[in-house]
């Protein structure tokens, strides 16, 4: 079943036109502002609720009542805010953000999570994936040879699949253009030892496992391939003992990378 919206915006039509088209590809259907409404969104400075406009207070308290959403937004740099339960108000784009990261079709569940999550619990898993992927490329580096492609090694599994990774951080475009990674390979290789021990991927988040639940929750896709990374770092919460046995394997750092390039533009970051 379709979500039923409305939006006002007597000030910027290109900004309306862009929130319908949003809305239209999550299978929200646009009614006048008289219908039920599960989704009231309004240009808080042109369309705030008042007794003698298109939207009056009354309307707007009937559908949160109702179990749906009064968003209002602003084109000023506003920090996000839930101004009250069902009730949310903030910047233009970050409202468009946040609709962007929600599957078609939208359910009033999905909606109220993704308009009313903290702003702070998503900064931090983003900057959690973006602290993984320098990491990974770190990593990753010192298991290239000369020409940028991976070190031979037996499984061909982990040969195609740390090669896909070293071209999609560029290191083998790099070699190519630079003719250096011989010099830059060595002296990454002299690290090589460190980085595969657990406790080194550990001290970035000062050995405390970070989560992705609220990323998740956005993604088309589990972050199946990152998760498995962690669980190489992380016997649950606590780090894994750096012996040669137990170290951070290559197959599972290109496999995570691939997955956070993926990833990346999904929660708002370049790959």
């Amino acid at each position: 079943m379709s979500l039923a919206f409305c939006a006002l915006d007597g000030l910027d039509a290109d900004r309306l036109d862009g929130l319908c088209t949003l809305c239209r590809r999550l299978s929200m259907v646009r009614v006048d502002v008289t219908k039920r409404i599960d989704f009231l969104v309004v240009h808080r400075n042109t369309d705030a609720p008042s007794a003698g406009g298109p939207l009056t207070p009354q309307m707007a308290s009937a559908v949160m009542g109702a179990g749906g959403i009064f968003a209002e937004y602003t084109g000023g740099p506003v920090p996000w805010q839930v101004v009250s339960q069902g009730h949310v108000f903030g910047n233009y784009g970050e409202l468009i953000t946040r609709l962007q990261r929600m599957n078609e079709p939208a359910s009033i569940m999905e909606l109220r999570r993704t308009l009313q999550e903290s702003t702070a619990d998503i900064d931090a898993e983003v900057e959690t994936v973006a602290a993984l992927a320098v990491l990974c490329q770190g990593y990753l580096a010192t298991h290239a040879a000369d020409d940028g492609l991976p070190v031979v090694i037996p499984s061909d599994e982990l040969y195609d699949t740390c090669q896909a990774a070293l071209k999609a951080m560029g290191w083998e475009a790099l070699c190519r253009t630079m003719g250096d990674c011989g010099t830059r390979r060595g002296d990454l290789a002299q690290h090589r030892s460190e980085l595969v021990k657990p406790s080194y991927w550990a001290d970035v988040f000062d050995h405390q496992r970070p989560t992705l639940t609220t990323i998740a929750g956005k993604l088309r896709t589990s972050p199946t391939a990152i998760q498995r990374l962690l669980d190489f770092i992380w016997d649950g919460d606590s780090v894994r003992a750096d012996v040669q046995s137990n170290p951070v394997p290559a197959l599972a750092v290109a496999e995570a990378y691939l997955e956070m390039i993926e990833i990346l533009p999904q929660i708002g970051l370049p790959k």
